[in-house]
């Protein structure tokens, strides 16, 4: 039983980091690594990390309100997600 729904599930770093692999191309070094700093997230591959993460979460990510430190790291983007899951958002099938 989760006591914080605010923690990530581990599923959800793994998913993250197939998406990553299979849908952006690129490697991911830790889930600690800054992802913008290192390059491995500019700006397409962010546009392409919103549009996947939107569609298996089903979550709206608002361009106006985007904060950089949420999709930092891929434990950022989790715990982004888990944020967004506490908040009602369903998970989609991954295609």
């Amino acid at each position: 039983m989760r006591i914080d729904a605010d923690l990530p599930d581990l599923a959800v770093y793994d998913e993250i980091i197939t998406i990553f692999v299979e849908r952006l191309n690129v490697t991911v070094p830790s889930l600690d690594a800054d992802l913008l700093a290192s390059g491995v997230l500019d700006s397409l591959a962010l546009v392409e990390l919103l549009v996947q993460l939107e569609g298996r979460y089903g979550i709206q990510i608002a361009l106006e309100t985007l904060d950089f430190d949420d999709f930092r790291s891929v434990a950022a983007i989790a715990a982004f997600i888990a944020r967004e899951r506490a908040n009602g958002a369903k998970v989609q099938p991954l295609q």
